[in-house]
């Protein structure tokens, strides 16, 4: 009897086994990237320490925005020349910003850029701060993402629905908040993913995509691969895609919010955890970026070209055909079409690679 139920309980282990493969599925279709230029930023000047993803790129310029969380400055990069020039300096002051954290592009002369220390919004035209406006406080959101879009005078932001959150109302928080510039007030929209993890409040927050020509939001969730779609005529949020990357993780670990942090914690998370990196249309595409931590990200001090990055091409309207692909950094952005991707980390060299998803 007991040899029997061995034989049993080892062809069950066989048989998980077996079903648990990661091995990819039959029907995953993988695209190739190909690297087609470059840029290297070396400047002893203006050194970008820390660049944020979600660089605002306009074509017929070769300029970008972004942020630089380290160094605490806004910056203005020329994708052709190669140099950068900081548009702020680090203070309270009338022309300065302390931490910004958000930048919303209006226009390549007008823009937002939201500073959290100072729970406020400078308003820059043709790259100087004309005026500052209150922030997100008020409205006891938590701000996500480094960018954010421009509606109908309104700003359209990603945000951590704190209050629903805390109470672990999770199906009940609000993922989008709409900022009226003319008034200061603030309405929450979207919903939740069906299949984000129920282990905590932890990064329970999207990545968004706003497409101003259909009006439509994009979005998925930190550690989620679903993607959801709110229509703002309609004012509805329904699923876009269920597809799920192959080198997806689900969340199995909740975090423990009041141990002290410790690098052998980070490492546990982070290696429990898949996060998005970002979103973006590339013509009739949307394309949408995770990352996974590895082993050797934890081993040589948090190197950010240390992380698996990989992504995923679907087919607009309905996000038909999904594609598969790898990056070798960072996405950072789009430009003429192509990605952003961050190749080189330091200072001295930081690089920018431009590469194109081969269908």
């Amino acid at each position: 009897m007991n040899i029997k139920l061995s034989t049993g309980l080892l062809f069950l282990a066989s048989l998980l086994l077996f079903c648990n493969r990661t091995d990819p599925k039959p029907d995953t279709v993988y695209n190739q990237t190909n690297r087609i230029g470059g840029i290297t930023i070396n400047n002893s000047i203006d050194q970008a320490e820390h660049v944020q993803i979600g660089l605002q790129v306009f074509d017929d310029s070769h300029i970008a925005y972004g942020l630089d969380l380290r160094s605490h400055h806004l910056f203005k990069l020329s994708l052709e020349s190669e140099s950068l020039t900081f548009l702020s300096s680090v203070g309270r002051g009338p022309q300065e910003l302390s931490f910004p954290i958000q930048l919303i592009m209006k226009s390549d002369t007008e823009f937002y850029v939201y500073d959290a220390r100072q729970d406020m919004f400078a308003h820059f035209v043709n790259d100087e701060i004309i005026g500052k406006i209150p922030g997100y406080m008020e409205h006891n959101i938590w701000n996500r993402n480094s960018y954010g879009f421009y509606w109908n005078n309104h700003i359209i932001t990603a945000i951590e629905d704190h209050e629903e959150l805390q109470a672990m109302n999770i199906d009940q928080a609000k993922p989008l908040a709409f900022l009226n510039l003319d008034d200061n007030t603030l309405t929450k929209h979207g919903m939740m993913s069906p299949t984000i993890d129920k282990l905590d409040s932890y990064g329970k927050y999207p990545y968004i995509y706003f497409d101003d020509v259909s009006e439509i939001i994009y979005y998925a969730f930190r550690s989620d691969y679903t993607i959801m779609k709110y229509d703002i005529a309609k004012d509805t949020t329904f699923v876009a895609s269920s597809y799920k990357p192959q080198k997806m993780r689900q969340r199995s670990i909740p975090v423990d919010r009041q141990s002290q942090p410790t690098r052998e914690s980070a490492r546990m998370y982070g290696l429990d955890t898949t996060n998005i990196n970002g979103m973006a249309i590339i013509e009739d595409q949307l394309v949408v970026v995770w990352f996974n931590y590895t082993d050797e990200f934890y081993d040589n001090n948090s190197d950010y070209t240390s992380l698996d990055v990989y992504g995923v091409i679907y087919d607009l309207p309905n996000l038909d055909n999904p594609r598969e692909f790898s990056l070798p950094g960072r996405f950072l952005g789009i430009y003429n079409n192509n990605l952003l991707v961050e190749e080189n980390d330091d200072p001295i060299n930081y690089t920018i690679g431009f590469y194109d998803v081969i269908n």
